[in-house]
């Protein structure tokens, strides 16, 4: 039995877990975040994904917890290979969501992340009172430095 369109357009994924066929319209709830919106979303949260490129997969998405500080975010790192990798591809993006109010907010921050090697940068990014939510020790610090940040909320459904 063939699925009507209508069926295909209410389903998620193809049966066979591919991409769903057809992409809605935007609707009228959904808007573009202005940059002030932005950062209050990425102020707000303190965990998102930070994706870089890597080796030898290519590209690599992992959990951070971070924190804002005159709009530069900073988190920590134990020594990895995420180290090695910023070192040689120092151009990042961090993805934050979040649901409020029945609708969702979703920012991406892209810029260049570089690790703190000074005490006194160190100490004024305030990134020493961010608790980790892993454990192990992060005695590695990173900022990354926008280039840009975008947003959009939309109606949770």
């Amino acid at each position: 039995m063939e699925d009507s369109e209508q069926d295909r357009r209410k389903r998620r994924h193809e049966p066979d877990g591919g991409p769903a066929a057809v992409v809605t319209e935007q609707d009228d709830e959904t808007r573009e975040l202005s940059h002030v919106e932005c950062w209050k979303v990425l102020g707000d949260s303190g965990i998102g994904h930070l994706a870089l490129r890597s080796q030898p997969v290519g590209v690599d998405i992992m959990p951070i917890n971070y924190l804002i500080t005159n709009r530069q975010l900073f988190f920590r790192s134990a020594p990895s290979t995420k180290l090695e990798d910023l070192v040689q591809h120092p151009h990042v993006a961090v993805q934050v969501e979040q649901l409020q109010d029945g609708s969702w907010f979703s920012v991406v921050l892209k810029g260049q992340a570089t690790r703190l090697a000074s005490d006194e940068d160190i100490e004024r990014s305030g990134i020493l009172d961010l608790i980790p939510t892993q454990l192990g020790d992060k005695l590695n610090y990173v900022r990354v430095i926008p280039d840009t940040i975008s947003g959009r909320t939309f109606a949770a459904r």
